[in-house]
């Protein structure tokens, strides 16, 4: 990201079902985690303006079953980069 100046990062934190059953508090934690990784962007060097958090309530992916390997997996954030 240092090397391209304009581009801008949305960071999407998600959560799992068990740690947050209603889509409001998914939407929190998935927050918090967002928060957490633009966080460490910006302890990078990365320019806090340049990095947007977002909290997704609902998980990436669709689990067939649900054990510790898929809560893990739903736990997770994503990036979305653009060049403005």
């Amino acid at each position: 990201m240092l090397q391209f100046p304009e581009l801008k990062i949305e960071v999407i934190g998600f959560a799992d079902t068990r740690e947050a059953p209603s889509s409001s508090e998914m939407t929190q934690w998935g927050l918090k985690r967002a928060m957490t990784a633009c966080g460490n962007l910006i302890g990078k060097g990365i320019e806090a303006i340049r990095t947007t958090a977002v909290g997704r309530p609902y998980a990436p992916i669709i689990a067939r079953e649900v054990n510790a390997e898929t809560l893990a997996m739903m736990r997770a954030v994503w990036t979305h980069a653009s060049d403005p």
